[in-house]
C-alpha cells in the first residue's frame, strides 16, 4: 500500500563553542559552556523556512514509522510528495545561493557584533557543503530466505518484520485518530468561543480529509465515517463564510461538537504522537 520515505535538510548551523582558554578567564571551563552566534541569524530564516515547510509538508502527508527517521507513504501520494519536495528542493538551492553570494560580507558585518570572539577559523571556506536537501524512498519488504545466512536467522528477522509491521499499523490508527480529534477540538474551540479563525485554518482541516483515504491503511471504518460527516459538513464552506455568516457559524460549530462527542466517547484511543499544525 506504501512506501517508506526520509527525508535529510542539512543547514549550516552558525554557531561555534567560545574558546576555553577565553572561558577559564571568568569561571572554570568545567562549569562553564557557551557558544557563539557567528552571523546574524536573519540571514538564515529563508533557507530555514523552507526546511520548515518541507518537514511539514512530509508531516502532513506520511504516517510515523517505528524507525527513527523514517515514515511511511501512501502509493497513490507518492509522485505528489515526490513533485512537491522536488519544488521545495529547488527554492531551497536558490535560497542557498543567495546566502552563499552575501557569506563574506555577513562575515565581515559578525566582526562588529562578535569583536575579540570572532576568529576567522569559525567559519567553514567551503559554506556550499554545509546545506543539503535530499529524500529517499523504500520499500517495505519483508526479509527473504536467500539474503539470509541461516534458517534461525531468516526467521527471527521475519518475526521483527511481523512485529514491526504490527506496532506501525498500531500507531497509524491511533494518529490519525489523534490528529483528527485534535483538529475538530482546534476548529469546535475556534467556532463555539468566538475566536480568530485563519484561513489556514479550515484549510488544512479540508487538507487532512481528503488525504484520510489514502492514509487510512488500516481501514478505521468508525473514523471514515465521522470523517465523511465533515466532509459533507464543510463542502463548499470558506473560512471567510464562517466569519462573517452567524448562521452558518453556529450550524457548523453544533454539528462538529456532535462530531467531537463521538469521538470523545467511542473511538479516541490515547494521545497524539505528533504535535499538531494548525497555522
Amino acid at each position: 500500500k506504501g512506501v517508506l520515505v526520509q527525508l535529510a535538510i542539512s543547514i549550516w548551523t552558525g554557531r561555534a563553542k567560545v574558546d576555553p582558554k577565553i572561558m577559564s578567564e571568568v569561571a572554570d571551563p568545567e562549569f562553564l559552556r557557551a557558544s557563539k552566534i557567528l552571523i546574524d541569524r536573519n540571514y538564515m530564516k529563508p533557507i530555514e523556512e523552507i526546511r520548515s515547510e518541507a518537514r511539514h509538508f512530509v508531516y502532513r502527508k506520511t504516517l510515523p514509522f517505528p524507525i527513527t527517521g523514517i515514515v511511511f507513504i501512501p502509493r497513490e501520494m507518492l509522485l505528489e510528495v515526490d513533485e512537491e519536495l522536488t519544488r521545495q528542493r529547488h527554492k531551497f538551492e536558490v535560497a542557498v545561493a543567495d546566502f552563499i553570494s552575501q557569506y563574506k560580507t555577513y562575515v565581515e558585518l559578525a566582526k562588529d557584533h562578535l569583536k575579540d570572539l570572532w576568529n576567522q577559523e569559525d567559519y567553514p571556506a567551503n559554506i556550499a557543503r554545509k546545506f543539503d536537501f535530499q529524500w529517499m524512498f523504500f520499500n517495505i519488504d519483508a526479509p527473504g530466505k536467500r539474503s539470509l545466512i541461516t534458517p534461525e536467522i531468516y526467521a527471527r528477522e521475519l518475526d521483527k518484520f511481523q512485529q514491526t509491521m504490527q506496532e506501525f499499523q498500531e500507531t497509524a490508527v491511533a494518529t490519525l485518530r489523534a490528529t483528527f480529534s485534535e483538529m475538530i477540538d482546534h476548529l469546535v474551540d475556534r467556532l463555539a468561543n468566538d475566536k480568530v479563525f485563519k484561513d489556514s485554518s479550515i484549510n488544512r482541516f479540508k487538507e487532512f480529509l481528503d488525504d484520510f483515504k489514502k492514509l487510512d491503511v488500516a481501514d478505521d471504518i468508525e473514523v471514515q465515517d465521522l470523517v465523511e460527516k465533515c466532509r459533507d459538513l464543510l463542502q463548499g464552506t470558506r473560512a471567510h463564510d464562517l466569519r462573517n455568516n452567524e448562521f452558518l457559524k453556529r450550524h457548523v460549530s453544533e454539528k462538529m461538537g456532535e462530531i467531537k462527542n463521538a469521538i470523545d466517547t467511542k473511538i479516541l484511543t490515547g494521545r497524539p504522537f505528533r504535535k499538531i499544525m494548525f497555522d
